[in-house]
């Protein structure tokens, strides 16, 4: 009997034929000597790194680690020089915004009117100087002392020194509370009529100043002073201004 072969169709001896070829093709070079995929395969394997390379390779990462810590360095002290210039300029801000509402509550007393009664002295009337003060903020003014005279003299007297000699020694303190006003009258004639010839004893003793100065606390526990000055004017029946001691400003006593 003849030996039995297994059937195969033309498609399976075709399919067969073509897995040959690709098997063939893959292991040989073409034409141009290109090798073999195995060849390449093999050909792509590195040796062994040696010490000196691996030294450099470290070297290198280093220095790449180093250039990148130094520019988060100067990042983070860029960042903090500019949060503190950030928090200095904001604080600047909250001490304007603090002193400008603390210049706007704050108390400010001032001299309203000096006036007298009569307008200047006659025969057989006494004569009273009344000076009004006002306090025109919107708080307060505490632990008031002043010092208020009216008398003859050939030369304008020095408030500040007076003041700061006579004021600071004043116990008693007072309060003007906002936009309300404190009168102070004063007596040249000791509230006695003048008698005849009181023109003449002026006029040998200089002229009539009144003169005084005022130091009060706001309710910021801030010091303030005030000093004024008038002279009277017989022809014009006012006072009028002197040429200094007229002023204001911050601090215990007048400076």
């Amino acid at each position: 009997m003849g030996e039995n072969k297994p059937y195969m169709s033309e498609n399976d001896k075709a399919g067969n034929d073509r897995q040959n070829i690709a098997a063939n093709q893959a292991n040989q070079p073409d034409e141009q000597g290109s090798p073999r995929i195995t060849d390449t395969i093999n050909s792509t394997a590195t040796q062994p790194e040696t010490r000196e390379e691996a030294a450099t390779r470290e070297q290198n990462i280093e220095k790449r680690m180093s250039a990148f810590e130094k520019s988060m360095r100067c990042l983070t002290i860029a960042g903090i020089a500019i949060a503190i210039l950030t928090g200095l300029i904001f604080a600047g801000q909250l001490y304007e915004m603090y002193s400008a509402s603390r210049l706007d509550e704050r108390a400010w007393v001032g001299v309203e009117k000096l006036s007298s009664v009569p307008d200047i002295p006659e025969t057989g009337k006494s004569f009273d100087v009344y000076v009004l003060f006002r306090n025109s903020g919107k708080t307060p003014a505490i632990n008031v002392r002043m010092w208020n005279t009216a008398v003859p003299a050939t030369a304008l007297p020095d408030v500040k020194e007076t003041c700061t000699q006579i004021a600071s020694r004043q116990v008693a303190k007072s309060l003007i509370a906002p936009n309300a006003t404190l009168a102070q009258i004063l007596h040249p004639s000791n509230s006695k009529p003048l008698g005849q010839g009181w023109d003449v004893d002026l006029a040998n003793r200089g002229q009539l100043y009144v003169e005084g100065c005022v130091l009060y606390d706001d309710v910021f526990d801030h010091p303030h002073w005030l000093t004024y000055c008038g002279v009277l004017d017989l022809a014009s029946r006012a006072f009028n201004t002197c040429e200094k001691y007229n002023d204001t400003g911050e601090g215990q006593y007048p400076n």
